[in-house]
């Protein structure tokens, strides 16, 4: 697998290293858990991919260069009208255009288009509008975004100690690859 750097050209960013770390500690608590219903996989994704897209507009509140900062979204100025935060096509849009063109295919755009508001409609599965067909393609969506971000933070310069011990690769392989999971994790030891 060729490496993401090689890929690209460095994309200059404001880092909010936190904010990957929280976006990804809610991805891995899929990983992590033995409880395996898909709906709930998709809204815990969503929501990883809804705080990595709300972190390019996000400003520091306390802390500022510490590695205990915290953030709060800011409405973006190109959306005038009403913004849905919590829609990923909303917060996708309003990202910079190289970053949008860099994070997602549009194969990818598609399937946030699909889940769009999987965050706010498919969480409380008992509701009458709620989702009720699910796949696995935003979890593998969300494990891409999560090590294209990180070779961002990282070609940027970034120490945060979350960034730095990340392993893209892994993370990539785990959701991306048709291997058994069984299989990689042994060839790993």
């Amino acid at each position: 697998m060729p490496t993401l750097s090689a890929a690209m050209k460095k994309i200059e960013i404001e880092l909010r290293p936190e904010m990957i770390e929280c976006a990804f500690n809610y991805f891995y608590s899929i990983e992590c858990s033995t409880f395996k219903p898909l709906f709930i996989h998709n809204v815990i994704c969503a929501l990883s991919i809804e705080i990595i897209f709300k972190s390019f507009n996000s400003i520091i509140m306390n802390n500022y260069g510490e590695f205990d900062s915290s953030y709060a979204f800011t409405k973006p100025k190109t959306h005038k009208e009403h913004f849905d935060a919590h829609n990923l096509i909303s917060l996708h849009t309003s990202l910079p255009e190289h970053i949008r063109n860099y994070l997602l295919s549009y194969d990818e755009v598609e399937i946030i288009k699909s889940h769009e508001i999987t965050f706010t409609q498919a969480r409380y599965s008992y509701e009458k509008n709620a989702a009720q067909i699910f796949d696995d393609s935003l979890m593998r969506l969300t494990a891409r975004l999560l090590c294209k971000i990180v070779n961002i933070y990282r070609q940027n310069g970034c120490n945060h100690p979350f960034i730095e011990q990340f392993d893209i690769n892994k993370v990539y392989c785990l959701y991306n690859q048709t291997i058994p999971l069984n299989s990689y994790l042994e060839m790993t030891e």
